[in-house]
């Protein structure tokens, strides 16, 4: 699997690292330009954005451009941020202080349920890696 992960540095180097541990091929941006340049090297499964990193008009631009490609997650400290979010067509939700565990099973359960091919509900043990 092949992930973009956009986010402020600490978010940044937790994803990184725990992503790369599970077998994942991560690439770091810091721009929505950046993340528009990768997505048209084509084979991102996986987008992970951290809305306070990134203006929300680009947010919103960027996401038009890839609704139909990537499953797309994105990092909030706050239930309203998620409300928001979910106009844009984000797949996905990981709150900021979720432990590495948590972080991991959503976003499995988001792969599993946009990327079926990638596993089934009954498999709990499915590599971000596959």
């Amino acid at each position: 699997m092949k992930a973009i992960v956009c986010a402020r540095e600490v978010m940044t180097e937790r994803l990184v690292d725990l992503l790369a541990q599970q077998g994942v091929d991560v690439m770091t941006v810091t721009n929505m330009s950046q993340v528009a340049s990768v997505m048209q090297g084509g084979n991102v499964e996986l987008v992970v954005l951290d809305p306070l990193a990134i203006e929300a008009e680009a947010l919103s631009s960027c996401l038009r451009a890839v609704s139909a490609g990537p499953v797309v997650i994105a990092l909030s400290n706050r239930q309203t941020d998620w409300e928001r979010l979910q106009s844009l067509a984000i797949d996905g939700y990981l709150p900021e202080e979720a432990g590495n565990a948590e972080v991991l099973a959503r976003m499995r359960a988001v792969i599993r349920r946009h990327l079926p091919g990638l596993g089934t509900a009954s498999n709990e043990q499915l590599s971000l890696a596959q």
